[in-house]
């Protein structure tokens, strides 16, 4: 499978911006300080994505491919561009840490810590919203329905209470905050403590516009000034906009960052986003199409000198990538 380095490897890159003023974005240093996995795959035009390049990139070095899987059946349909959704352990769980990605109707847990990568291990779970670690614990939303699991053997793991969430729209990633997760699922934003045996905190959800939203990520720096001080973001859709937005972990409340509507086409697909929170760079993965081959890599610095948020590069490549997560 052919692949290429991606917009998170440390570059200068020229282009156009995607703006309705047409103005071109300056020749811009792209930070990366972290190695990234993604998975790579090929649209073949009926979507059929069912060969899996798992890659990581070592930041100023070229991708490195760590495995290649053929995935059965050979057809996903659109189930994978839809509901795709990934996670990373940042401690090791058994000998070593655990990358795990979903295509909507399975589970792969791959080893991040072999430079030989074994084959993964893969379950058949339908129905997954998201997922996300909190040190060596895995949690995943199935068919609307929090639990935590056993990540080796994807069976749940009884201590902890099952949260239920809405389940009449569409469910965003999770994201976490020491031992509190917060993922949006049916334009309503949820706090679990998954302490103890876990619950839903008080006063819980908090209800939200009918927009469809992505990419929830959360970073804090220290310096209480910062636009990145204990602030979550994420990007919302509706039919004709795309906005960049803060969430306010108290109220709910969004505050638009930025205008994305004419940086990248999601066409309903969901995002991969991740934060860099050194360089407190936001980055977004998005398939152009589902009957075109090509993704889309835009790069947002938080912090700008100028103080205005906007995309500083914007890069197409070719496939489909992703399942991203900053490996650090």
């Amino acid at each position: 499978m052919k692949t290429k380095i991606l917009l998170l490897t440390v570059c200068i890159i020229t282009i156009t911006s995607c703006d309705s003023s047409s103005d071109s974005i300056s020749p811009t240093v792209v930070p990366n300080t972290f190695n990234h996995l993604y998975i790579e795959t090929q649209n073949t035009g009926s979507f059929a994505c069912n060969e899996w390049a798992f890659h990581e990139n070592f930041g100023t070095s070229p991708t490195g491919l760590k495995r290649d899987d053929t995935l059965l059946p050979a057809t996903f349909g659109t189930s994978l561009r839809m509901t795709q959704s990934s996670a990373y352990s940042k401690v090791d769980i058994q000998g070593a840490k655990r990358y795990v990605v979903s295509s909507g109707d399975r589970v792969l847990v791959y080893d991040a810590s072999s430079a030989n990568t074994p084959a993964p291990l893969e379950f058949p779970i339908a129905h997954i919203n998201a997922m996300e670690f909190i040190n060596n614990r895995f949690f995943m939303v199935v068919n609307y329905e929090l639990k935590e699991y056993d990540v080796m053997t994807m069976t749940p793991i009884n201590t902890f209470n099952p949260i239920q969430l809405l389940p009449t729209a569409r469910s965003s990633n999770m994201t976490s905050k020491g031992d509190f997760l917060y993922v949006i699922a049916s334009h309503n934003f949820y706090k679990i403590d998954t302490s103890g045996s876990g619950a839903l905190v008080a006063n819980y959800p908090k209800q939200l516009s009918p927009l469809n939203r992505d990419g929830l990520e959360y970073v804090n720096n220290p310096n209480p000034a910062s636009p990145c001080h204990d602030a979550f973001y994420l990007v919302r859709e509706g039919a004709a906009s795309k906005e960049l937005v803060t969430i306010d972990e108290a109220t709910g409340n969004e505050t638009v960052i930025t205008d994305l509507t004419y940086t990248f086409t999601s066409n309903g697909s969901r995002i991969s986003a991740v934060l860099d929170y050194t360089t407190e760079y936001y980055y977004v993965y998005s398939l152009n199409s589902h009957v075109l081959n090509e993704s889309t890599v835009t790069a947002i610095d938080l912090t700008p000198n100028s103080g205005v948020v906007a995309p500083v590069s914007i890069e197409t490549i070719p496939g489909y990538y992703f399942g991203v997560q900053l490996k650090d």
